[in-house]
């Protein structure tokens, strides 16, 4: 039976539903962050900005008490860029990504971790570290802080909470939390895709690989274990996508800018 071909429409709406950008819903800022794989939190306003689109019932001082006790957590995570994630989902994120050869991979990355985690066990900052690089090892300039930077994220040293709060500013500081749980990473993989799929599909291979930064071939092996069903685009490329998955109707009602509000 040929595959059902998704019109652009289709795909607009679904991913808006999946989104939760069709309608507020009345969600934790915690089920929001999991239900999306992650908040994009490059700067510390976007993620309140994210959520508070997205829900009924948000309260800053809700997120930011999530920030505090650690149940949220500030991580370098896909595209190597910075997103508000879980606690729960932090470990497998970081065993999903973990054959990917980012530099957290490399063997100066696996020689420094260590000294890294030491360095972190109270809150320190980025010039803190890199004196210490320069004094203990000699490295200046972008060998200390490729050197710093691949050691922190190997190591599960993150971006202290205080840097994921609205009003953020100034210097990063960093501090190491306890090691996750750890997971398979083939098996990790796949429960991310999948549920990157329900959040962000259908999606084709190339946007899977875009969103994520893996290997085609670990990207395929992790499919592999997943129940998947596919379509095609009006370009005939092949779509994959979860069951029971939204697909809103194409003439479904979308929200529409207040007046006044520029559509970009």
């Amino acid at each position: 039976m040929a595959e059902r071909v998704l019109t652009r429409r289709e795909l607009n709406r679904a991913t808006l539903a999946r989104q939760l950008l069709l309608g507020r819903k009345r969600l934790s800022p915690a089920a929001v962050i999991e239900r999306l794989v992650g908040v994009q939190a490059q700067l510390a306003q976007s993620p309140y900005i994210g959520i508070w689109t997205r829900t009924t019932t948000f309260r800053r001082q809700t997120l930011e008490r999530e920030l505090r006790r650690g149940a949220v957590v500030k991580a370098t995570v896909m595209r190597q860029t910075l997103h508000l994630v879980t606690r729960r989902d932090y470990g497998l994120l970081r065993a999903a990504l973990s054959e990917t050869g980012f530099p957290d991979q490399t063997e100066q990355a696996k020689r420094f971790a260590p000294e890294a985690r030491a360095l972190a066990r109270e809150p320190v900052t980025n010039a803190d570290v890199l004196a210490h690089f320069e004094r203990e090892h000699g490295f200046t300039g972008f060998e200390a802080l490729r050197a710093w930077r691949g050691a922190r994220v190997r190591a599960h040293v993150l971006h202290h909470h205080e840097t994921a709060l609205w009003g953020a500013t100034g210097r990063s500081r960093f501090v190491a939390i306890d090691e996750p749980e750890e997971h398979d990473p083939t098996e990790a993989r796949a429960e991310i895709l999948r549920r990157y799929l329900a959040a962000f599909g259908p999606a084709t291979r190339r946007d899977i690989g875009a969103w994520s930064m893996m290997h085609v071939p670990e990207i395929s092996r992790a499919l592999e274990r997943l129940d998947l069903r596919r379509f095609r685009d009006e370009q005939g490329r092949e779509l994959l996508d979860v069951p029971r998955a939204p697909l809103p109707d194409a003439d479904t009602p979308a929200p529409r800018p207040a007046q006044g509000e520029e559509t970009r």
